[in-house]
């Protein structure tokens, strides 16, 4: 536009100097002909630009216009994401909040005599070449067939992302120290003291059959001990929690409860509560279920045997059941130790949390059409067979992954983590939240040696890799007054009675009032857990403990639960 209006200046003043000239030279003489044209030319030089002045100022005031809404409509999209997640961060960038990396670890199952797990099985092009001094190594036979002559030549990958490898002769100990016992350490910090307490989350991934409820649970005969030479990393993670509460039973008062879930054919299930349906919050947290206060080892050995009897599982070529082992796990099972600390001198409480997760076995990928179809049919009735139910797991596992690398993407740039609600299913919106920093991470990828299994290796290393280069701005949980929390989780209940009721009378939607009925549950065992460790520190106790002296006196004076 400017150069078009400098290019009509000055044709303008052409002509208006041609035409000064031509009179001039017919009627005035030559001197004031020439005064003549240069007052004309000056005068619509001076109206050009003009012209051009306002054009310039127009144009800047729509660009800021433009820029304003832009600005609004920005301020809105957050202010909309803030409503959906309250855990993302107000501000796009959190350079003082450094990014920590996930824990990796890679543990290789033993060889097995037979099944397919053992070498009776016909190699793939890829296989398990060796392992150690922090590498894996796969080889990819290429070969080329000439005339009926097939030449293989061997391509070797080499993977690095595990900062421990353990191998077939690796003892639970090992695996637990390697891979939990520092998350373990960060749940039970005492942040009352100086320290701090962080939430983690721990899960496994690997093939069917490779291990993982084995590492996680471990061996059903060692479920009488959690010190037991053959328990999983839960038992001794629990057993480290309850050492870690005695210990500190003078002074604070603690309570630890536990959730167990079942993800299973895109659905959320209380393992505690015989299969009961839960929901999945708008901050990506369960709703609705049961919670059981672990004071004793028992309590914990009771625990795992009734999520072994409620747990779907099946016997599958690749995971065969027998005494003591109920064959593959056909669902993802999610354990959630909540430990509350109040300091009785300063009446602050920390919550902590550590989330255990037990994936279902990957499988070779399927499409997702039949995925759909699969979780339908599961939708209607219909009993999923393990090929259905195999798809639904690919698809879950593949969505996980999905996530793990726009999460890596968005902390990377600074950028706060947005996890929109999308077609998936409550194991996939459940997990989608732990990428945020709210947690530590850690991985154990399990492996097999089989050669037949190479393209099921290979996947589970680029699993394990993508996590790998996941970054997250990890904060501590901070204590709070338990006063505080009291009232506000009573405020919580009361809102959430009010708006079940109001459903009920306007006749809302089935689903959402089954969403309602979920959040009312939810916030009414909340303010009972809060409750009970009120009711500990007013006596001085600790749930582990039977130290006496009176504290807290009121604090629980008129404070009601709803049921």
């Amino acid at each position: 536009m400017t150069r078009a209006a400098d290019l009509f200046r000055r044709k303008a003043a052409s002509v208006v100097k041609e035409k000064a000239n031509a009179e001039a030279a017919s009627a005035v003489p030559a001197a004031s002909g020439a005064e003549v044209s240069d007052v004309g030319a000056a005068a619509v030089g001076r109206e050009m630009t003009a012209g051009r002045k306002q054009a310039i100022a127009a144009k800047e005031a729509a660009g800021a216009a433009r820029l304003a809404a832009l600005a609004a409509q920005k301020a809105a999209r957050e202010e909309h994401e803030r409503a959906i997640n309250p855990n993302i961060a107000k501000t796009p960038i959190r350079r003082e909040v450094p990014l920590r990396k996930p824990k990796v670890v890679v543990r290789i199952r033993p060889l097995a005599s037979s099944g397919g797990h053992s070498n009776e099985g016909e190699p793939v092009s890829k296989r398990l070449a060796s392992y150690g001094n922090g590498k894996i190594v796969l080889e990819d036979e290429m070969g080329v067939d000439y005339g009926g002559a097939r030449a293989a030549h061997a391509r070797t990958t080499e993977y690095t992302f595990a900062q421990a490898i353990l191998g077939p002769e690796s003892r639970q100990a090992e695996v637990h120290e390697a891979a939990a016992a520092e998350l373990v350490q960060a749940v039970c910090a005492d942040g009352l003291n100086g320290g701090e307490g962080y939430n983690a989350l721990l899960f496994a991934y690997g093939q069917t059959g490779t291990g993982k409820t084995h590492t996680i649970f471990g061996p059903e005969p060692s479920w009488t001990s959690l010190r037991h030479e053959q328990s999983g990393i839960l038992p001794r993670a629990v057993a480290s929690i309850l050492d870690t509460m005695r210990a500190r039973a003078g002074r604070i008062s603690s309570v630890l409860s536990c959730s167990a879930l079942e993800f299973y054919m895109s659905s959320c299930l209380d393992l505690l509560d015989e299969g009961a349906t839960c929901l999945i919050g708008a901050d990506h947290r369960p709703l609705g279920f049961t919670t059981l206060e672990l004071d004793s080892e028992q309590a914990c050995l009771d625990l795992m045997a009734r999520v072994r009897k409620t747990r779907h599982a099946r016997a599958t070529r690749m995971n065969e059941a027998s005494d003591g082992h109920a064959g593959s796990s056909r669902s993802h099972c999610a354990i959630i130790l909540t430990l509350r600390q109040l300091e009785r001198s300063s009446a602050r409480v920390l919550t902590t949390r550590l989330d255990v997760i037990d994936m279902a076995g990957a499988e070779r990928p399927r499409s997702v059409q039949s995925t759909l179809l699969a979780m339908w049919d599961h939708e209607k009735g219909v009993e999923p067979t393990i090929a259905g139910q195999g798809l639904v797991i690919n698809y879950e596992l593949s969505q996980l992954r999905t996530a793990v690398v726009q999460a890596t993407e968005q902390h990377y740039k600074g950028l706060p983590l947005v996890n929109t609600k999308a077609a998936g299913t409550e194991f996939i919106e459940y997990t989608k939240g732990c990428f945020d920093g709210s947690a530590l991470l850690s991985m154990i990828v399990t492996l097999s040696p089989a050669h037949s299994c190479g393209w099921e290796t290979w996947f589970s290393c680029t699993y394990g890799e993508d996590l790998q280069r996941l970054r997250c701005p990890v904060q501590p949980q901070k204590p709070k007054p338990l006063a505080r929390l009291l009232a506000a989780a009573e405020a919580a209940v009361k809102r959430a009675a009010d708006d079940l009721e109001l459903g009920d009378t306007n006749g809302a939607n089935p689903k959402y009032m089954a969403r309602r009925a979920c959040q009312l549950r939810h916030e009414t065992r909340t303010l009972e857990e809060l409750r009970r460790l009120a009711a500990l520190g007013a006596d001085g106790k600790s749930a582990l403990s039977r130290d006496g002296g009176g504290l807290f006196d009121g604090l629980l004076d008129g404070l009601c639960v709803i049921s």
